[in-house]
């Protein structure tokens, strides 16, 4: 059984600034779910908050993007398991969603609501949820090459994945510190040649449905390390997870799909990347292209505002 949460504002009556998913009917709109390493409450939230980060929502550790999360034409999620849980298992929750209309358009639209944001071994949860979902859709008589088809429009941002990702279908960006020797792989060594032999500190390149954004970083095997602000990938991981979800909002309201894949990809993670153009810039002119509908953005005043609020969350006299 699991637990489904979802980032909000913070308040006094929710210093974590998370709530509980209790219906189906709450996951309404395009999501980013995302998946720890690790189960603890800690991990869990603090990875919802990382991915909304990297979508430039304001978060008390990123203000810059300055997007209103309660705004949001998407939700921020995490699960964690738990034997109270209000759901069996995450496979069962994406395949009711991916199934309320058996239309092959509507269920590829349905899964391109879908994105996600893995740290680590996270991965192999993906990859098991994904595999639980192409065999429910098997038993439903659909044909392989459009159980394919539909979840080749979910998306994953990957970051320092410790296993193969080859044979996921969904769209995928990887993004690996070659430097991370707690995941060195094959990847992270064809990585380092082509890198060594052109003189770079970063390389991109093709993997099947996605694509891998490697680099020469700190060598901490840590989710924060990607995002620093002097991270060369930083701008390329925000402007890959944004634009996810940026296709998502905008297939809401398109009749036609929208689709992604390896070409929409690519692209971006080459023009946003931090080794060519000052990261804070290049974070700077994302901001300003974003299309995630009429979202409200916090002016500094409002950001200084609700810094100084969200330290009085830690002292325990507001709740006198």
């Amino acid at each position: 059984m699991i637990n489904i949460y979802r980032k909000c504002e913070k308040s006094i009556d929710n210093n974590y600034g998370i709530k509980t998913i209790v219906s189906l009917d709450e996951i309404n709109k395009p999501f980013l779910m995302c998946i720890s390493s690790m189960e603890d409450d800690n991990s869990t939230f603090g990875i919802i908050k990382e991915g909304a980060r990297s979508c430039r929502v304001r978060t008390t550790d990123e203000l810059s993007g300055g997007f209103k999360i309660d705004e949001m034409n998407a939700l921020f999620l995490g699960f964690r398991e738990d034997k109270n849980g209000l759901f069996n298992n995450l496979s069962e929750v994406l395949y009711e969603l991916i199934i309320k209309n058996k239309n092959l358009l509507a269920m590829k639209k349905a899964a391109r609501r879908m994105n996600f944001f893995v740290y680590c071994n996270a991965i192999n949860v993906y990859a098991q949820i994904e595999k639980m979902l192409y065999e429910k859709l098997k038993q439903d008589g659909i044909k392989e090459e459009d159980i394919k088809d539909i979840l080749s429009q979910i998306s994953i941002v990957s970051i320092a994945p410790n296993s193969d990702i080859n044979n996921i279908m969904a769209s995928k960006a990887i993004f690996k510190d070659a430097n991370d020797r707690d995941v060195y792989d094959y990847i992270s060594k064809t990585a380092e040649k082509r890198m060594n032999r052109d003189g770079r500190m970063s390389t991109v390149g093709a993997i099947n449905n996605g694509a891998i954004y490697a680099y020469y970083g700190t060598g901490e095997h840590e989710l924060k390390a990607y995002l620093k602000d002097e991270s060369i990938a930083k701008s390329s991981l925000c402007a890959i997870t944004s634009k996810f979800l940026e296709n998502s909002i905008q297939n809401e309201n398109s009749e036609e799909l929208i689709p992604i894949s390896k070409t929409f990809i690519i692209p971006i993670l080459v023009r946003n990347n931090g080794e060519f153009a000052d990261v804070k810039s290049k974070l700077h002119e994302l901001d300003s292209q974003i299309q995630y509908g009429k979202v409200g953005k916090y002016s500094e005043e409002e950001n200084y505002r609700l810094l100084e609020f969200e330290k009085s969350l830690k002292n325990d006299t507001h709740r006198l």
